[in-house]
Order: C-alpha cells, then sequence, then structure tokens
C-alpha cells in the first residue's frame, strides 16, 4: 500500500490488512496514508507500562525500516467511528459481532497478527463473526515471564479505556489465551459487557470463581482486627511502605511499633506491602507503584467493611497512595510521611492544570485524595490529611531532579510552601 510523505522503506514480507486493537504505545510518524488516516510505528520491544491508560485502533498493518533501519510495524491509525463501521460493513448483516483475541505470554505483535489471520480465513469467515486481535507489550523470551506479568495491569486498563468505545457494538465477545486472562482479570469491570467471554488455557488461579476464594480473607481479616480491639469496632491504620523497603523490613518496622506505641487495645498498624526491588532501584519501584495503586482500589469493598479506619503512608509509599486516590475510598484520617510526591500537589494552580476534559489526569490526584475522607454527620470530613515533613530530609533532594522535572519534594517542604521548583 503507498502513502504519501512517509520516510519509511518497505521490509517487504509482513502485511495485516485486517483490523487491530493495541494498548502498545504507538508512535505518530507525521505522516497520512492515501485515506488520510494517521500512520504510527509500534513494536514489540516497546516496553509496557503498569500505568497505561489508552489503547488504539490499527488497520493496514505492514512491517517497514524506519529512519534508523530499524524493522518496525506501520499502521493506520483509526477512530472508534472507523472501526465500527469496518466491522459492520464486514458482516453479513451490516451488525458485524467483533471477537476481541487476547494473546498469552511471549507473543509478539508480527505472531499474533499471523494467527488471528489464519484463523480468520479456516475458522471465521462466516460473513458475522471477525475476530480482532487485541496486542499488549510482551517483551518475548521464555525468561521474561515476569516481566510480562508486570505490564498485565496497564493492558487491562488500556483495554478498560475503551468502555465506551466498545459499548457502541450492541453484541460483542471476548478470547483471552494463557496470561491474556491477566489482563483481563485488570480490565473486569461489572459495567463492560460481552455477549461470551472465553477463558482459553487461562494463566490465573484455578479457584478464581469459587465462593470460598471469593469470600476469603476479607471476613477473617475483619474478626481478627475487631477482636483485638478494646470494644469490638477495631480501627484499623493500614502502612503503606517506601522505596527500597522488602517484606521482612517493613514487618519488623510495623511489628515494633506495634508494641512500643499502638499497642492500646483499639488501633490496629496493618503492613501494606507492595513490590520494591530492594537495593537503590528508585526508577524500577517508582514504575511499581500504579499496579500498586491499583491492587490498593481493588479492595475498596473489604475496607468498607470497616466504618473506621485511616492510612499512613511513607516515602514512595505515597506515590502508591497517588495512584491508589478514588472518591469512593474512604478514611478517617490519612498520613503522609516524607511522601515523595511533588510539593504542590493540593496546590489549586496544579490542579487545575492539564486537560480539563481528563478526569483521570495525575494534577487531579492531590484533589482526589481530599476526597478520600470519611465524612460525619454533618457533611464535613471526620478527619484530616496530614503531611509530616522535615526540610533536613536530604534523602529526598535526589529525587526531585527524576526526569529532570525539578520539582521539590512534599516530605521536604510541608503542602503550603510555594516554590517554582
Amino acid at each position: 500500500m503507498k502513502t504519501k510523505g512517509t520516510s519509511s522503506s518497505s521490509a517487504g514480507y509482513f502485511f495485516y490488512k485486517g483490523l487491530a486493537l493495541t494498548s502498545i504505545d504507538v508512535i505518530k510518524t507525521g505522516d497520512t496514508s492515501w485515506g488520510g488516516n494517521p500512520l504510527v510505528h509500534f513494536d514489540g520491544t516497546i516496553k509496557g507500562r503498569a500505568d497505561d491508560k489508552d489503547a488504539t485502533f490499527l488497520k493496514n498493518i505492514k512491517e517497514v525500516k524506519d529512519a534508523t533501519g530499524k524493522k518496525v510495524l506501520e499502521a493506520e491509525k483509526l477512530t472508534v467511528a472507523q472501526a465500527k463501521a469496518i466491522i459492520n460493513q464486514a458482516s453479513s448483516d451490516g451488525k458485524g459481532k467483533p471477537l476481541f483475541c487476547i494473546h498469552g505470554f511471549n507473543v509478539q505483535p508480527r505472531t499474533h497478527l499471523k494467527k488471528v489471520k489464519a484463523a480468520t480465513v479456516d475458522k471465521f469467515n462466516k460473513g458475522k463473526f471477525m475476530p480482532i486481535p487485541v496486542m499488549w507489550p510482551s517483551e518475548g523470551g521464555a525468561t521474561n515471564y515476569w516481566g510480562d506479568r508486570k505490564t498485565t495491569p496497564g493492558a487491562g486498563n488500556g483495554l478498560k479505556s475503551l468502555k465506551k468505545a466498545l459499548d457502541s457494538f450492541p453484541s460483542k465477545s471476548l478470547l483471552a489465551h494463557s496470561m491474556g486472562n491477566r489482563v483481563l482479570r485488570y480490565a473486569a469491570d461489572a459495567k463492560f459487557k460481552f455477549d461470551n467471554i472465553f477463558m482459553v488455557a487461562a494463566d490465573v488461579r484455578h479457584d478464581i470463581f469459587h465462593k470460598d476464594y471469593i469470600n476469603s480473607g476479607d471476613a477473617m481479616a475483619k474478626a481478627i482486627i475487631n477482636q483485638a480491639s478494646s470494644d469490638g469496632t477495631g480501627k484499623p491504620l493500614f502502612c503503606i511502605h517506601g522505596f527500597s523497603v522488602q517484606p521482612r523490613g517493613h514487618l519488623k518496622a510495623i511489628k515494633e511499633a506495634t508494641v512500643n506505641r499502638f499497642n492500646q487495645g483499639k488501633f490496629m498498624p496493618i503492613p501494606v506491602m507492595w513490590p520494591s526491588g530492594g537495593g537503590v532501584k528508585y526508577l524500577g519501584d517508582r514504575k511499581t507503584t500504579p499496579g500498586a495503586g491499583n491492587g490498593l482500589k481493588s479492595l475498596k469493598k473489604a475496607l468498607d467493611s470497616f466504618p473506621s479506619k485511616s492510612l499512613l503512608a511513607h516515602s514512595m509509599g505515597n506515590r502508591v497512595l497517588r495512584h491508589a486516590a478514588d472518591s469512593k475510598l474512604k478514611f478517617d484520617n490519612i498520613f503522609m510521611v516524607a511522601a515523595d510526591v511533588r510539593h504542590d500537589i493540593f496546590h489549586k494552580d496544579y490542579i487545575n492544570s492539564g486537560d480539563a476534559n481528563d478526569e483521570n489526569r495525575t494534577e487531579l490526584q492531590g484533589k482526589k485524595i481530599c476526597s478520600m475522607l470519611s465524612s460525619g454527620s454533618n457533611g464535613k470530613p471526620k478527619g484530616k490529611v496530614y503531611v509530616l515533613y522535615n526540610g533536613a530530609d536530604y534523602a529526598l533532594t535526589g529525587s526531585r531532579f527524576i526526569k529532570l522535572k525539578l520539582k521539590s519534594r512534599l516530605g521536604a517542604i510541608g503542602a503550603h510552601c510555594r516554590r517554582n521548583w
């Protein structure tokens, strides 16, 4: 297929004419196809993120060489309306039923596209059902299993971001293979509807649908906390650790604090552990905070069973808090200790910056944290968001230079200091 103004050269042996959906980040080339659609480049080597929030419809995917001579995939980027028109036009009655097919572990885009193409010809070419390959970032190679697992939350969020678009199809189904079922887990939402869901060779725990597993943990945890309190209505204090903290270290610290400071028969500190690489792996730990925040947010129903509870986050644990921020998640008090987040997170100018139409923009996270305070009978917050800071906390000095943003940290100067850096 010819394009106008493209600087890419054809690699000459791969072409997928059909429609596809991807949560892999695509790169604009600045060129357009003969039909006027924007041309983008993408490839399986583009690493995924746990905080990915979008997905893109593509068509006419082919292998080309970019300006550096590297083989990449080039495609036409489509609007949802264009994708819907293609699906409907391919059906016998003008009401296409897409079957979204999510690949598994260690699958590169070319491989997935080839397999779906072959299946379309041999099994699905009935004029009504259209398999749509769904590609998410997979590093490839049998040794990258854990790396692929880490990207499944972002891939699930990307798929979930298309809810409004996919709702335009009255009838649709979903098929997930192997680790693609982990993507499905993170995309799971009662507002997201499909006619049928096929979980093939699912790489998820076998009892995911068992009543005992679904109901496990929550009731027992609540009973333990209540039994430990003096009045039978325990108040848990959930404590999120910071950067470079291994589970043993966090558990020991909480154990010591419980004995020395909190053993009053009413408040019970609950250590909250999230994946930290340990050592000086600052950027690696930052990348896992969105997934940790989503994990905490997924416990909303369980946490709601405690009428009174508070939250404490230390250092980078406050980034976990940022990503967990949701007005539906309520706490009596929130303690932000030595917070490794930008100092102006609660400032009006920062909150009002960014895309005003994007309700999920990062600039709103400070406002969302404040909205997490429980309200009393008078409609006012029961407690406060406490910011504990120390100007001599030199460990936070280096954090403000990350990605050259040069923003002072909340844990070093507090919430009320006015600075442009």
